[in-house]
């Protein structure tokens, strides 16, 4: 029978494979026959050498296990191998054997997995891409959430399809006069003036279509005074949020309005600048109030620069944030990168301990009372 092999090894070649071999049981091939869209070009050549010789280091142990099988068997299972190309590439193939009579020769067919393996790596890549977005997203969210806790303004953090509070921070919980857990859940309209609320409705529809908003002013539930509000949207897995800040309304002339405006270069007194730091002070981000309050540019605070730089008694506010846990309005002085020095006002917070401590910065300008 095994005078016919080489007909053998073409008529699976014809009916069912890319290519078929017609081995020695001692791994000598005799005979290649390739079908018309050969994955191997040069198998014609692999004639008087070893199977093993043909194919990759890594998957060389799986012909010496195949060869031993059909040699005691007769027939052995699918297997795969990489063939190597000329050029060093591989050629991935699944091999079926049969032995033919009792001292052989082996017919081995084998089916072209090149469509297969690009459909697996296509797979693949597309999900290590959806991993690298999911933990890009953690990494917004996390960092989103360091600044949401650290900043002094009260921030709300609603639900876009409902407009009822998801979490606030604790600046919120402070100006509203209740506990983030007593807040939870609660509409949002209950927390304005029944004559505020239109304005604030307004304002919500705005956000929740993804445009930009101004600042609107409100009176808040109770006679608890008049915010300036302002909304953005911001997707959080598969729900939609919005972001509510408000800060103190200051009561102005309007005619006074461009007397009063800040010059060139100086911050804004209602901006918050924010910087978070490891144990060390190295700042590893901030924001933009941030870089200007210090005269940089937003590309140019990395991890080489230290609070220290800029703030005084840093030392002394990270030891008594790991005692404490938070630190709230402390002056100090803040020397920008022009050698200038101003007076600012200083809270912090603990945001994570142990070896990955974390804290966040959250600086004021002083603001100096008319006598």
């Amino acid at each position: 029978m095994g005078a016919f092999a080489p007909e053998l090894a073409e008529a699976f070649v014809t009916v069912s494979s890319d290519i078929a071999l017609v081995v020695d049981l001692d791994g000598t091939i005799r005979s290649v026959a390739v079908g018309a869209d050969s994955p191997t070009p040069s198998a014609a050549s692999w004639v008087g050498r070893s199977w093993v010789d043909t194919v990759t280091e890594q998957t060389r142990r799986k012909i010496v296990r195949m060869l031993d099988e059909v040699t005691v068997t007769g027939v052995a299972r699918r297997c795969e191998v990489s063939h190597l190309l000329p050029s060093g590439a591989g050629v991935p193939i699944a091999y079926s054997a049969v032995r033919l009579g009792p001292t052989g020769p082996v017919v081995a067919a084998g089916r072209d997995l090149r469509a297969i393996a690009a459909i697996q790596q296509r797979f693949v890549q597309g999900q290590q891409q959806m991993e690298r977005e999911l933990w890009k997203r953690r990494e917004s969210e996390s960092r989103y959430r360091l600044l949401f806790q650290v900043s002094t303004d009260p921030v709300l953090i609603v639900d876009a399809a409902t407009s009822k509070l998801v979490e606030v921070n604790p600046a919120a919980a402070e100006r509203l006069g209740e506990t983030p857990v007593a807040l939870a859940g609660r509409e949002l309209e209950s927390l304005f003036d029944a004559a505020s609320w239109p304005d604030v409705e307004a304002l919500i529809r705005i956000a929740r279509g993804g445009a930009r908003t101004d600042e609107v002013r409100a009176r808040l539930a109770g006679s608890a005074g008049a915010v300036e509000v302002v909304a953005s949207r911001f997707p959080s897995g598969d729900q939609t949020l919005l972001r509510v800040r408000m800060r103190e309304a200051l009561d102005r002339d309007p005619q006074a309005a461009d007397a009063q405006a800040l010059p060139s270069g100086e911050i804004d007194p209602h901006a918050p600048a924010i910087a978070i730091t490891d144990t060390a002070g190295r700042v590893l981000m901030t924001n933009a109030p941030f870089t200007a309050m210090v005269g940089r540019d937003l590309g140019a605070v990395t991890e080489e620069h230290s609070l220290g730089e800029w703030l005084s008694d840093w030392p002394a506010i990270l030891a008594d944030v790991r005692r404490n846990g938070f630190m709230q309005q402390v002056p100090a002085r803040l020397t920008r990168a022009t050698g200038d020095v101003s007076s600012v006002t200083v809270s912090c917070a603990l945001l994570s301990a142990g070896e990955d401590e974390r804290f966040g910065f959250t600086l004021r300008p002083a603001v100096t009372l008319a006598q």
